[in-house]
Order: structure tokens, then sequence, then C-alpha cells
């Protein structure tokens, strides 16, 4: 099942969708768990197995839809092939960050909760929210600068809590040390590797960059570790998802970068390592490669599910 939101209808996306463009425009791009159509409009991301649908417009992909269209910084769309979503309700509502790692986080929740719960297998038991969150929204500043934790996490909880969606799926780093009252994390996915990876087109290390060379990094333990080991290079402010980040990498924005193991791996993207740095050269943030479910305090049936 591709992605998709509790929007059940709007004329203004309705409209706005019957704009979009017949066919597609730029990369089609393609990974082992997912799939990205570009287009005029925005990007349409779903699994594999819809890489024939996500190929074609969104003007077909809307006629093929059951209207559950939502723009959240890009055209989310579902084809909902056997159910429609206006008329039968989901059981499981998870709700995710719209980012492709974060998808295939919420995918991995999903295939979890079918292996351990055999009914929710059926078609549309099962629905992934898309939740905008002001991390994703405000790109232009430091993360620092805006608030610090919370930042990728309020917004899921909040509709968590208003009963919007039934769970939460988070990366562990960005969930605050306290958690908003009436929420739970009973479960965690099994933990990915917690290294770093640099990454970089000429070099083989941070050790062999030139004086003066720009490494990317929105992260303050990231550009502190660099700073401390090796002053003679410079560190900027290097915001996005991991496909932004790339791309500005190999447009020479910065000269390097580095991101989480564990977010390369579950996007199988890990070609694009240059080295892995040990724990000893780069210290990962606390609950780096961890993914949190939480479910609200009082809802015993989804904790009993979670487990």
């Amino acid at each position: 099942m591709a992605v998709s939101t509790m929007v059940r209808s709007s004329a203004m996306l309705r409209n706005s969708i019957a704009d979009a463009p017949a066919s597609p425009l730029g990369a089609f791009e393609r990974r082992p768990s997912w799939v990205a159509s570009h287009h005029r409009r925005g990007v349409i991301f779903g699994e594999a197995s819809e890489e024939s649908f996500l190929g074609q417009s969104v003007r077909l992909a809307h006629s093929r839809s059951t209207g559950s269209v939502k723009r959240a910084g890009r055209w989310i769309v579902e084809a909902a092939a056997t159910f429609d979503t206006q008329t039968k309700v989901a059981r499981v509502r998870i709700g995710t960050r719209g980012s492709p790692l974060a998808l295939a986080q919420a995918y991995q929740t999903r295939d979890k909760l079918k292996a351990a719960h055999p009914g929710l297998a059926e078609e549309g038991a099962l629905e992934i929210i898309i939740i905008k969150t002001t991390g994703d929204k405000i790109l232009s500043q430091p993360l620092a600068d805006i608030g610090g934790k919370g930042l990728f996490t309020k917004e899921i909880d909040d509709a968590l809590l208003n009963g919007d969606i039934d769970i939460a799926v988070h990366s562990m780093k960005d969930v605050p040390t306290y958690l908003p009252e009436g929420t739970i994390l009973p479960c965690n996915l099994p933990r990915e590797d917690v290294r770093d990876a640099f990454i970089c087109p000429n070099y083989s290390s941070l050790a062999e960059l030139p004086e003066g060379s720009v490494v990317g990094s929105a992260s303050l333990r990231r550009q502190s570790q660099i700073l401390h080991k090796y002053p003679h290079l410079k560190v900027e402010n290097f915001r996005g998802n991991v496909q932004t980040r790339l791309r500005k990498l190999s447009e020479g924005t910065v000269q390097a970068t580095l991101l989480a193991l564990a977010g390369l791996k579950r996007l199988d993207m890990t070609e694009h390592i240059t080295a892995i740095l040990a724990t000893d050269d780069m210290l990962p943030a606390i609950a780096q490669g961890a993914i949190g479910i939480a479910c609200r305090t009082g809802d015993s049936k989804m904790v009993q599910r979670c487990f």
C-alpha cells in the first residue's frame, strides 16, 4: 500500500491536483524499498511495489486513488485498490513525518505489526498518516535556534493525544527527555548501527580534508567534535533530509558531510558512504539508530499490540 493521509476530500486540493503535469518531470528514483517520482509540483513517495503507479502522472494517480491527497511540502498520494478510505476506517493509524527516511521507518513498523498480528495484514487495516513538524517547516535556521528537542515530534504527539492517529513512529534521538503527558513508549524497533558515516567525493577521511574545507552539518554535537579535532576545518549549518544533503554535497555547497549510518542503511543508500567513523572518533547522539513507537497511555489495546 502506498503512503496515505487523513484528508478525505477537498475541492481546493482536487483543483490543485488537476493542474498537475500529465507526465513525470525530472528524476524517477528507485531503491529496493521505495521509489519516488519527481513532478513539477513536488514528489510522490511510495514503496517499491508501487513503482508502476508512481511512474505515471499525478492526474492519473489521483484518478486511481481514493481521494486521500494532501499537500505537505510534497504530494503524497494513496493508491488503494480494494477499499475506499472514505467508507472504511483503518484499524491502526500510524503517524510519521513525511521524509523518505521517516516513511521507511513507518513501513518497517507497519510490517512488524503485520507479522505480529495477522489480522492487520488485510488491506486497509494499517494506514500511514503524514504529519509535518516544526523541524520540517523551518529549514533556514539551525535547530538550536528554533527550539531544540521536540521539533520533529511535537505535532505528531499532539495528533496522537487528539486521537487523529493511534501510534506514533519517532526517531528516538529526536524525542524529548520527558514524554508528553498522556503518552507512553511501549516498544522500540531493533536498533540499527549507532555510528556516523563520513561522506566526501574527493577525500577518504576528515583528517585528509585541506585547510579551510567546509563540512556540512546541522548537529552541534558533530560540529563541536569536528572543530575540536580538526581546527583547520570549517562547519556550516546543513539542513534537510538525506537526499537534500547529498544533493547539496554533489553541487559543491560543502566539501563533506556526516550522516547517521542507521538512516543510510534504512534507505538502502550505503553506496554513498566514504568511511564509517568509530565511536571513539565521533561520539553518536543519544539513542541514535533507535526507533520508538508511542501510544496513548490509556489505550491498553494499542499498547498490547505494540509489545
